[in-house]
């Protein structure tokens, strides 16, 4: 799959999710984060972000402060394609709601990367375990892609992303639960070290059972030591 077919999977996944169930309510999240990578000259990396979610759209068009979350991974590169990694997530949302519930997430990953002259693809497999008063097990899929914008060689540069993810979920309590995700976006290169990332995520959640959509609109900072 190249990344020509990844934004018509992306269009079709956003006009096939509109066209189900109605639903009464469309929450509208905004989600800026700061990522630091940290390189070594081994094979290792290690990866750092703050993320902040806030609801800025809903049927009551309340502003409404979410969550904090912090987030490390250790990774290990098997070649130029390959790396796994380890990581822990943490949310902090009991601070902002009495009826929401800190969560502990770990989880471990495999990616796979390939570059088709100046097309980059990923795909992303990972299990995570996500501790609340529930504790529930996810696998996730994704396959993502990056184009520049620009065929001429510079330095700086603006590139179009897109992604889609699949993910499964299972509780004990709970029936198996199937999400899509669908996002598109931009990055530009701020200097050899910084880029700047901005876009929207779309989220059909549980859509064998009781369908559910969200928008997230995304920024980005990412520093790379």
């Amino acid at each position: 799959m190249d990344f020509r077919h990844l934004l018509i999977l992306l269009l079709f996944g956003l006009v096939f999710c509109n066209s189900g169930k109605a639903q009464n309510n469309f929450p509208v999240y905004g989600e800026p984060a700061i990522g630091i990578t940290v390189k070594t000259e081994s094979p290792w990396s290690y990866d750092f972000g703050i993320s902040h979610r806030n609801l800025i759209y809903s049927e009551d068009f309340l502003f409404r402060e979410i969550q904090m979350e912090l987030m490390h991974t250790t990774n290990y590169a098997l070649n130029d394609r390959n790396k796994i990694g380890a990581g822990i997530y943490y949310r902090f949302r009991e601070i902002f709601s009495d009826s929401y519930q800190d969560e502990l997430r770990f989880l471990q990953q495999f990616t796979h990367s390939v570059k088709y002259n100046s097309v980059k693809t990923g795909h992303r497999f990972r299990f995570e375990q996500r501790f609340r008063k529930n504790t529930t097990f996810r696998l996730r899929y994704r396959f993502s892609g990056s184009v520049p914008l620009s065929s001429e060689e510079k330095e700086k540069k603006w590139f179009l992303t897109a992604h889609t993810e699949t993910l499964w979920s299972l509780a004990k309590i709970a029936s198996p639960e199937f999400d899509q995700r669908f996002a598109l976006g931009f990055k530009k290169e701020l200097s050899s070290i910084t880029e700047v990332k901005f876009g929207v995520e779309y989220k059909y959640k549980d859509y064998t059972h009781q369908p559910e959509s969200e928008l997230f609109l995304k920024m980005g900072l990412s520093i790379e030591l």
